[in-house]
């Protein structure tokens, strides 16, 4: 069945796609083609499969296949390349591209030989600076600050880098931000209605207008670990932590296979040597998101020259 549509460019990935995607249109030929299914057409994981919320199968063939009860299933070709889909429930539209956009094309990233981050990123002077930590540490609230500051949007969530002859470069993801809604009534971003991520949370999609989007892809200034902390401040950070937390906020955990994780230690390895990074903490309250916002920068602009190595303090 010919996918048709137009084809997208997100997470340095050519898109075909029949839906809509929040990303700039690409005239290259496409890296992944989406192509809608029909009843029957998926390869069916076994029914006990069907009570559970999630479920992830590695089929025969290579092949994967994901469903989320009640909304939607996915089958991933082994090479990525094309990804069949089908809604399993009608009104269910934000939470189908929600998962499409994240998790169902982290599997053609890894296959493509790329690692994608558990983070979000924005554009600073000098190129662009991401956000690492565990759920609920802040980094979509953190980005959504410096949005509100002028600050464009790289990517929310998931972030992909590619290798360059003297460090990495970020790759713009989706335009949108998913925020709480305490936090999108503080920091108002985005244009539109917010609709909620999921039936099942209060969080919400948010789409973003292209003047708040960098549309190439820019070289990685820093990479901010997110910890909580009694003030704000900026530290330093040795190799070893910097690795063991490149590890930990690794996106896909489900792929699990032994030259993906053979991969992911170079891949963390390789980061924690070549990139700055530094560790910010603070109060976890929103009250304090400008002065974190604030020492963030302030660090930035100690970096005159641009990106910098990750010494050992």
């Amino acid at each position: 069945m010919s996918p048709g549509g137009r084809t997208y460019r997100l997470y340095g990935l050519a898109v075909r796609s029949p839906l809509a995607l929040p990303a700039p249109s690409w005239r290259g030929r496409p890296d992944v083609e989406l192509v809608a299914r029909r009843n029957g057409d998926l390869a069916a994981p076994d029914e006990d499969d069907r009570r559970t919320w999630f479920s992830h199968h590695r089929m025969a063939d290579g092949s994967t296949h994901l469903r989320w009860r009640g909304l939607a299933e996915f089958l991933i070709s082994r090479d990525g390349s094309s990804i069949g889909w089908r809604a399993l429930a009608p009104g269910t539209q934000e939470a189908f591209r929600g998962y499409l956009l994240t998790q169902v094309l982290s599997f053609s990233l890894l296959a493509g030989g790329r690692e994608p981050l558990h983070a979000s990123a924005v554009a600073v002077p000098g190129g662009a600076i991401g956000f690492l930590g565990d759920c609920g540490t802040g980094k979509s609230s953190l980005t959504a600050a410096f949005l509100r500051a002028g600050h464009r949007l790289v990517t929310d969530d998931l972030l992909v880098l590619s290798r360059r002859k003297t460090g990495y470069a970020v790759e713009p993801g989706a335009a949108r931000i998913k925020l709480y809604p305490a936090v999108a009534r503080r920091l108002p971003v985005g244009r539109g209605p917010a609709r909620r991520m999921t039936p099942g949370t209060t969080k919400l999609v948010l789409s973003l207008p292209g003047a708040l989007m960098a549309r190439r892809r820019l070289p990685l200034h820093t990479l901010y670990l997110l910890a909580p902390g009694r003030s704000v401040r900026v530290t330093r950070v040795s190799r070893a932590a910097a690795f063991l937390e490149i590890l930990r906020d690794a996106f896909n955990t489900v792929a699990l296979d032994r030259g993906r994780l053979a991969r992911q230690f170079r891949f963390a390895r390789q980061v924690a040597s070549k990139v700055r990074i530094r560790r910010i903490l603070y109060p976890r309250c929103l009250a304090v998101i400008d002065e974190v916002r604030d020492a963030i920068l302030r660090d930035c602009e100690r970096v005159r020259s641009g990106p910098a190595s990750n010494p050992t303090p």
